[in-house]
This record gives structure tokens, sequence and C-alpha cells, in this order.
């Protein structure tokens, strides 16, 4: 049995990851409740981990040494990059948040003056046009 069981690893990378349970059981053309179940496998077919690790673009030599090719050195583990939500203070959103609006508003003042524009050379060129 090894160290740390196959399915609690590919379950642990897969949660860093943040990787949508459905849409990964698709892609290994397996259901989610067979996808649950290698979770709680101890051992699991080392193609099977591959093609995981290839979806979710995650190496897993470097808990799995066995998945490691020949003659190559062991893998330092790196901690996986994980999701995070802004950290920004509640003033420092506000101040974006008025920055946004300023440029919007800005935008909107250049919109209407072009309208403005528009308008003018539309008058002047029903003045311009013969009447019959």
């Amino acid at each position: 049995m090894p160290a740390q069981p196959h399915g609690e690893i590919l379950r642990q990378a897969v949660h860093q990851r943040a990787v949508n349970q459905k849409q990964l059981a698709q892609q290994l053309g397996i259901s989610r409740s067979t996808l649950y179940e290698k979770y709680e496998a101890d051992k699991l077919d080392l193609t099977f981990i591959e093609r995981v690790g290839q979806f979710i673009r995650y190496d897993f030599s470097v808990h799995i040494p066995e998945l490691a090719p020949p003659g190559t050195l062991p893998a330092v583990a790196e901690p996986l990059p994980t999701y995070r939500a802004a950290t920004d203070s509640l003033e420092a959103c506000q101040a974006r948040l008025l920055l946004v609006h300023e440029q919007f508003a800005e935008k909107v003042r250049q919109y209407d003056e072009l309208q403005e524009k528009y308008n003018a050379l539309l008058a002047k060129q029903e003045k311009l046009r013969p009447t019959a």
C-alpha cells in the first residue's frame, strides 16, 4: 500500500485546481459516481492518473514516483496554485468602483458630444437636399 492512497492524491490535486467534477468525469469518459469511487481507491491505474493529470495540468509524478520517466530525478513538490478571491480592502474596492464610474461617465459625455455632431450633420444635409 502506498504512503498516501492514489485516490486521495488525485482528490487533493483536483480540489486544489478547482476543477468541475462533472466536466472531469465527462472528459475521462466515466460517471461522476465512478470518479468519486476512484478518489477512495488505494491504488489506481497509472494511465488513468496520467490522463487526469493531462486534463487538470498537474504532474502527479511529484507524489507517485512510478509516473516519473526512467532515469529522472525525483521531482520536488511545489504548492499548487489555488484560486483566491481578491483581498483588497473595502476602501480599495470603493476607490476602483469610483474610478470605473468616472471613466464610464466620461465615455457617456463623449458619446453625447458625438451624437450632437452627428445630428447637426444630418440637419445640415437635410437643408442641402433639393426639394422636389
